[in-house]
């Protein structure tokens, strides 16, 4: 079986080449840079999507909130009707049920507390309900056969862990550390 590509349009936005027309937006905070938004147009021309929001440690209280608050005044003002944070990985909010059996209902929940530790899943979904989307809708791994194997699993993480999950899981454990 050959491995997925890798799937860098999903996982890695193109901040300066070429440069967003959408916009990169900075925050400020007593002269000094304490956080940015890069926004783009999706791969469909009527979705306004928000690639990336960092902040600094440290930056003040709502810092990225209010770059998300600017984006999408922006996006508002340029007729743009949708708009998107981007993914919410294992989220419980798309009222989805996933099978009749409810076994991808308890698989998605060990795969949020095992990774927990990696990623906050839960942090995630808190930080993109404060804006009250209209909707949370779900997106779907496609693989062949009928169910979706444990190598598939491994291609997806691989996908958002930007290459080696060794070397992800590393780069964590030592961020929690330091």
């Amino acid at each position: 079986m050959k491995p997925l590509p890798p799937l860098v349009f999903m996982t890695t936005p193109y901040v300066f080449d070429p440069w967003p027309q959408e916009g990169v937006f900075i925050a400020e905070a007593h002269g000094e840079i304490v956080g940015f938004l890069v926004a783009s147009r999706a791969l469909f021309g009527d979705l306004y999507r928000v690639d990336v929001v960092a902040r600094v440690p440290g930056a003040p209280n709502g810092t990225a909130e209010l770059l998300v608050r600017e984006a999408f005044f922006r996006a508002a003002q340029q007729g743009i009707a949708k708009a998107s944070l981007g993914l919410a990985p294992l989220s419980r909010r798309s009222g989805v049920a996933t099978d009749r059996l409810g076994w991808g209902w308890v698989a998605s929940g060990l795969a949020r507390r095992c990774g927990n530790s990696l990623y906050s899943f839960a942090g995630l979904e808190a930080f993109k309900a404060k804006f009250a989307p209209e909707a949370w809708v779900p997106l779907y791994c496609v693989a062949p056969g009928r169910r979706l194997g444990f190598r598939d699993v491994l291609a997806v993480a691989r996908v958002f862990a930007g290459g080696s999950l060794i070397r992800y899981t590393w780069r964590a454990v030592v961020r929690a550390f330091t």
